[in-house]
């Protein structure tokens, strides 16, 4: 049998893009509704793990909620650096 059945042609690509447009905008939402899936997606995420590795091979492994910033981070290492007056990098 031939297998350029197959294939995908220029033509059934085109086609699947805007099938998948159409789903897209098929359910038009509100804002508050845009903001509450967000919402919900983010509620499932709990814990943010962050690993640090020092030039002595140590590792320093921290858990922070989703919405802490890096600034959460960076105060952390200033707590558990021996010379906090240094400058460093990340």
């Amino acid at each position: 049998e031939d297998d350029g059945f197959y294939e995908l042609q220029p033509a059934d690509y085109f086609n699947l893009v805007s099938n998948r447009i159409a789903e897209q905008s098929k359910a038009l939402k509100t804002r508050k509704m845009r903001e509450a899936e967000l919402a919900a997606q983010r509620a499932k995420i709990t814990k943010a793990v962050m690993r640090v590795r020092f030039p002595d091979g140590y590792i320093l492994e921290a858990d922070f909620h989703p919405s802490e910033t890096v600034r959460s981070l960076v105060d952390l290492l200033l707590k558990v650096i021996a010379r906090p007056d240094l400058p460093f990098y990340l």
